[in-house]
């Protein structure tokens, strides 16, 4: 690719992050309230989504969020910021791009969202420390990194408004990315 996009959450500036991969380049830098580990692009790299925290103007607290934006010629346009309650996590897309799915830490629901315009399609506890998801290429399904309970947690997501644990996957002590 032409283009690379890095997230820094921690120390210093909390930004997002855009740089030529022909000669390093910082392209952009958006900076955002809070950012975490979620970043995934769109499939046909129109759109980019990162998870975070947005003020909330009514009660002057942080609230979990995904900021969505286009993605053009290097170029990012913030197009909006969906609500994540809780600390969101991981996120990832549908195949076709058209759904967010996105793990909040301390709740430990899944959220499961219009890409365009961030509604709510289902929210669900599903356990303890989610932090990692991602999608299956082909099928209808979603694989969950459960941290406190050591597992991968596989999700059947052809009801949007209702995915379906399937199975669980005994891992290593805190799965974490995949």
């Amino acid at each position: 690719g032409l283009w690379s996009v890095t997230t820094t959450g921690g120390q210093g500036q909390r930004s997002v992050t855009v740089h030529s991969m022909a000669n390093g380049a910082v392209v952009q830098v958006v900076p955002q309230r809070s950012l975490y580990v979620g970043l995934a692009f769109s499939p046909d790299g129109s759109h980019l989504y990162a998870s975070g925290t947005s003020l909330d103007s009514t009660t002057d607290e942080d609230k979990g969020a995904v900021f969505a934006f286009s993605f053009d010629t290097g170029r990012l346009t913030q197009t909006g910021t969906y609500d994540a309650p809780g600390y969101p996590g991981g996120l990832c897309l549908s195949p076709d791009g058209r759904t967010i799915f996105v793990v909040t830490q301390v709740i430990g629901e899944l959220h499961v969202l219009n890409a365009r315009t961030g509604a709510n399609y289902s929210s669900q506890l599903i356990g303890s420390s989610p932090f990692f998801v991602v999608h299956h290429p082909t099928k209808k399904e979603i694989y969950i990194s459960l941290q406190s309970a050591s597992i991968i947690a596989v999700y059947d997501v052809s009801d949007l408004t209702h995915p379906l644990k399937v199975t669980e996957i005994p891992v290593q002590k805190n799965p974490e990315g995949m």
